[in-house]
């Protein structure tokens, strides 16, 4: 029983690594590079449940626009909804 935890530790500890490897080799030129679609400084997100972001049949993608981050949101404030075009 014993060499069987050991060799789960061992596949698991070379699945992490190379994760981590991947991670950090292709962290500016992935396969799936990040692109951002808002402007720099603004608070974009998106998120409700199980509804995704990005309709696929017309290349839009659904977001909310808050001003400000680093707090929750209070009665007065107001976010906009809109979407970008991919």
């Amino acid at each position: 029983m014993r060499i069987i935890e050991f060799l789960h530790m061992y596949l698991l500890a070379i699945v992490l690594l190379a994760a981590w490897l991947f991670a950090v080799t292709t962290e500016t030129t992935g396969p799936f590079p990040a692109v951002r679609i808002s402007a720099p400084g603004e608070q974009v997100f998106f998120g409700y449940y199980d509804v995704p972001a990005v309709d696929p049949a017309t290349g839009r993608h659904l977001a909310h626009r808050a001003p400000f981050r680093d707090r929750l949101p209070t009665a007065e404030d107001e976010a906009e909804l809109g979407w970008f075009a991919l």
